[in-house]
């Protein structure tokens, strides 16, 4: 995968690793040909963790609403989840071969692409919620409004539920909406920004050093990669979400806290 794929934080760790001598700096002093790379090495790891830490000069505010967008949707796929099996047992548990089409009715008017809708971006997620208030018949209102249902000592109804799930979506496509204005009217420094793209000059042209370092043992070379190819697995993960979720990729977005 190319390096620019790997977030900004797992880039710091890996120049870390190489410019310590508590990790793999020893390795590569032992070879004259490596050790004349360091003090590259070791300036492209400042200044990328000058970047890391600036956060990339995002508003504070895009920061905000990221964290609200991940709770809206957590919540939005909760509900959504919930509703589906709840609709799904209707339909396999009632006897009668009516009210069984009641149901499936209920099922497709609410869920014309299953539990899809989840892996959908957040835009479309809060569309849908409007598009089920135009597919739900009134003969499905009625079934919604009818079934209660209890939880812990706690009565609601379908209805209930399904007017929360749509709320909540709408709720979410707003933010989204809100956050994407305020990314497009900022002039932060890009994914691939200066501090990323000297990072990746450099670390490529150390990885051909790497490489072309006869003396270097297995061991030793398996050392040295090692930070990066664990990055670059991760990375293949996020991307690999991000895919099956039809959104833009961004190496940055939602990485969990780094272990050095």
């Amino acid at each position: 995968m190319a390096l620019y794929e790997l977030a900004t934080g797992e880039m710091a760790v890996i120049t870390l690793h190489w410019t310590s001598r508590e990790y793999q700096r020893p390795i590569i002093e032992r070879r004259p040909r490596l050790a004349s790379f360091l003090e590259e090495l070791e300036e492209v790891h400042r200044n990328v963790a000058i970047f890391q830490n600036s956060g990339k000069g995002e508003p504070a505010d895009v920061a905000t609403l990221r964290t609200r967008t991940a709770a809206l949707d957590a919540e939005h796929d909760r509900l959504s989840r919930g509703v589906h099996w709840l609709v799904q047992a209707g339909t396999d548990l009632v006897g009668d071969g009516n009210d069984r089409a009641r149901w499936e009715r209920l099922h497709s008017e609410l869920f014309p692409q299953g539990l899809g809708i989840n892996q959908q971006r957040y835009l479309v997620q809060a569309g849908d919620a409007v598009l089920r208030e135009e597919r739900l018949s009134p003969e499905s209102r009625e079934l919604l409004a009818a079934t209660s249902v209890s939880f812990a000592g706690r009565t609601t109804t379908l209805e209930e539920l399904v007017d929360r799930w749509g709320r909540v979506a709408k709720e979410l496509g707003a933010v989204e909406a809100e956050k994407l204005r305020l990314q497009s009217g900022h002039a932060a420094e890009s994914s691939r920004g200066p501090a990323r793209r000297a990072w990746v000059s450099a670390v490529g042209l150390f990885l051909q050093l790497v490489e072309r370092e006869k003396g270097l043992t297995d061991e030793e070379r398996r050392t040295l990669l090692e930070p990066l190819r664990s990055a670059e697995a991760k990375a293949a993960k996020r991307r690999a979400l991000a895919r099956k979720k039809d959104q833009p990729f961004d190496p940055d977005a939602e990485v969990p806290e780094l272990e050095v």
